[in-house]
């Protein structure tokens, strides 16, 4: 831009800027541009922040929802070694074994008990919690998440050995741990 002087008044300006000319021969330049923004500035800048914010919140939904995963992943193998364990010593000490017609296995338990005849099974109740003669073998505070799980047994009566599989699920069903393992009585 051009900036025309008339020295004779010692002031130039133009839209930008002001020139003068002191008493002593110095020039100074002083701003005459308004202070503060423009309604388009102030537009632009808010929505930026706005797409910044966006961009974040969808960035800590995906954190959180992968964090849930990560714990409920952790906690379901958490219940599924549990499981194991437990269903695993019930069986080591089962005595009385039956096997109905349909193929479910019923066995004296000495912690939950059942009749010398008719004995006890593993089951799952409406919750998805395991449950061992209508008694839950954990507290509902197990399941965490929403985690359900079920026992399928067998029992081989040639061997002798019970093989057992325990699947965590995911409240949507999906499968999230799960163990096969064997168990021979050691009352056999």
């Amino acid at each position: 831009e051009i900036i025309t002087c008339d020295w004779s008044s010692d002031v130039c300006s133009s839209d930008l800027v002001s020139i003068r000319k002191s008493k002593g021969g110095i020039v100074t330049k002083i701003c005459n541009k308004k202070k503060g923004f423009t309604l388009t500035e102030l537009l632009s800048a808010i929505l930026i922040m706005m797409l910044l914010t966006g961009i974040l919140a969808v960035g800590v939904q995906v954190g959180v929802k992968a964090y849930v995963k990560s714990v409920s992943l952790s906690e379901a193998q958490t219940l599924c070694s549990t499981l194991t364990t437990l269903v695993s010593d019930e069986l080591r000490y089962a005595g009385t074994i039956t096997v109905e017609a349909d193929g479910k296995v019923r066995f004296f338990s000495q912690n939950f008990g059942g009749s010398s005849e008719g004995g006890v099974t593993f089951e799952t109740d409406a919750d998805g919690h395991i449950t061992l003669g209508g008694s839950q073998v954990l507290s509902s505070r197990a399941y965490p998440y929403g985690l359900n799980a079920s026992v399928e047994l067998s029992y081989a009566e040639s061997t002798k050995i019970f093989t057992a599989e325990i699947k965590v699920l995911s409240g949507a069903g999906n499968e999230l741990a799960s163990a096969d393992f064997d168990v021979k009585p050691i009352n056999r």
